[in-house]
């Protein structure tokens, strides 16, 4: 859905920065300008609407490239196709692969019309602004907001100047590329900076907290991403726990025992740093107070112990299972080290789980066979839709 609506976001966002102003201000057509405009808006809301997988835009954004590829084709003539044969060529794959692209995006949003998959956690500047620490951090954060701020803005002038002294746009991208990175990740520092500890999310959030717990080699996992255009430039990939936990903050508050050490935390989670071997017991605690159990499959030692704790404590109906990207070999490797653990698992056919691509995650009902949601995808998006199936098919 999101390849398919590339066209129409490009084309409308040319037609709104570039084909408007000049109208008005080259040419003096109001007119022009005005349908410039009027075709940029219409085309960015169509865009916009495919990516939140709306049926009707996707099938009016086919339908219309259809249609312009038949005209298209229809409208050579013979002495056209002689003179000018290796230019009406590469237009029609183009269209071709355009229109390809549409129709993959009508079969996607038809599939997916009857799964709540869209994130309804987004966060919104009121919200982000709400959660700021109240101390000393505000103002460590500043100096690399600033930096990453700066980096954003010398980049812009590097490419402004490559472009008017090449002519060139992919040059002038690529003069922006550098300076982009370096801000995401000074930006990345910032936010760091700026997360709230264990005991601030839960005096913020009366609900019983949501525990996850991993092993502290997968704190940095970065999930594939979903096909955005340009917001990559501005920030680094998610980690699989930062994405996770904005979609568990519907369960509760989610808290985490954080590695000892550390100088920032990894964003997601709410940490908790215990020193020296008290963690068990900490954990043991947090363990009576939440309302969910989340753990990424994993195979250390003390995530082991976490499995058995689980087990223990009769929280199988409360504990999701997510299993993090890995090769074939890695994933078998890891869950022999879990059903080891924790019994209930050795349950689940696997078999049948492969046939649809492998498990994303997985609950398990007292009394039942474990469920398991299936995906043949590991990006962000097929993280998105088996969460979402998943939240659907759990208790009140």
């Amino acid at each position: 859905m999101r390849a398919g609506a590339f066209l129409p976001y490009v084309t409308g966002l040319t037609l709104l920065i570039v084909a408007a102003p000049l109208a008005w201000l080259v040419d003096h057509d109001a007119q022009e300008a005005t349908a410039f405009l009027a075709a940029a808006l219409a085309l960015l809301l169509t865009a916009a609407l495919m990516k939140r997988g709306v049926f009707l835009a996707a099938l009016v954004l086919a339908a219309g490239l259809v249609v312009i590829l038949i005209t298209m084709f229809a409208s050579i003539g013979p002495e056209a196709r002689r003179q000018d044969a290796l230019s009406i060529v590469s237009t029609i794959l183009g269209m071709v692969l355009l229109s390809w692209f549409a129709l993959r995006a009508v079969a996607a949003s038809w599939r997916l019309r009857r799964v709540a998959w869209r994130s309804r956690n987004a966060a919104t500047i009121l919200s982000t602004v709400a959660q700021l620490p109240r101390d000393h951090r505000r103002s460590a954060a500043l100096e690399p907001l600033v930096s990453a701020l700066t980096m954003y803005v010398f980049g812009i002038l590097a490419a402004l100047f490559v472009a008017i002294a090449t002519g060139i746009g992919l040059l002038a991208g690529l003069a922006f590329l550098p300076f982009a990175l370096a801000g995401s990740r000074l930006m990345q520092r910032a936010r760091q900076t700026l997360a709230l500890r264990s005991a601030e999310v839960r005096d913020r959030d009366p609900r019983p907290p949501v525990l996850f717990v991993r092993s502290f080699v997968d704190d940095l996992l970065e999930l594939a991403p979903k096909v955005e255009y340009f917001s990559r430039l501005f920030r680094k990939r998610l980690t699989l726990e930062e994405f996770l936990v904005s979609r568990l903050m519907t369960l509760g508050p989610v808290v985490a025992i954080g590695k000892p050490g550390e100088a920032l935390s990894p964003l997601g989670a709410a940490r908790e740093y215990v020193h020296g071997p008290g963690w068990q017991d900490r954990v043991s605690g947090l363990l009576g107070d939440s309302s969910w159990v989340v753990a990424i499959l994993g195979g250390g030692e003390g995530l082991k112990w976490e499995y058995e704790q689980i087990l223990q404590r009769d929280l199988t109906g409360r504990f999701i299972l997510v299993v993090p990207p890995a090769t074939p070999e890695v994933f078998r490797e890891r869950w022999d080290i879990f059903q080891q653990a924790f019994p209930p698992a050795s349950r689940a056919d696997l078999t049948r789980a492969a046939e649809f691509g492998g498990p994303l995650c997985a609950t398990f009902p007292d009394g039942q066979e474990p469920l398991l949601f299936c995906s043949k995808y590991h990006n962000e998006t097929a993280y998105d839709v088996v969460l979402a199936m998943l939240f659907a098919a759990l208790p009140p």
